[in-house]
């Protein structure tokens, strides 16, 4: 299978602890609107795609809010034009910044099989 490539976009959108929760600004809902537009774009091309939950500012060190955090799993002969197209997707959508990284390892598309039922072992009698 092919390695998978990760991509991520983020905008600012600072939050306060101590003021109350306010409705989205405007660049706030461009931000989003241009994150959803990218990861069709990139699923589109991509064998397939998974959209991961954003990371916490805290955690990923980043200065801003992440709006998307996708996994797109590219043929290993097409990542140049990948590549490409996140370049074209971060000149027509200014309103995020577009990082890319990978490849990693396939494991946002690996299959999850349910737990099987615990079995129990018993020794002989003596």
């Amino acid at each position: 299978m092919a390695p998978p490539w990760s991509r991520t976009a983020t905008r600012f959108a600072p939050r306060y602890p101590s003021t109350p929760p306010r409705p989205p600004s405007d660049g706030q809902r461009a931000a989003v609107e241009a994150a959803v537009a990218v990861h069709e774009a990139l699923a589109g091309y991509a064998v397939a795609a998974h959209r991961h939950a954003a990371q916490d500012r805290r955690l990923s060190g980043a200065p801003t809010a992440m709006v998307l955090n996708g996994a797109y799993l590219v043929e290993p002969v097409a990542p140049g034009g990948f590549t490409a197209l996140v370049a074209g997707l971060a000149g027509r959508h200014p309103e995020v910044r577009l990082e890319l990284t990978g490849p990693w390892p396939a494991y946002s598309f690996a299959e999850q099989r349910p737990p099987e039922p615990a079995r129990t072992l018993r020794e002989p009698a003596r």
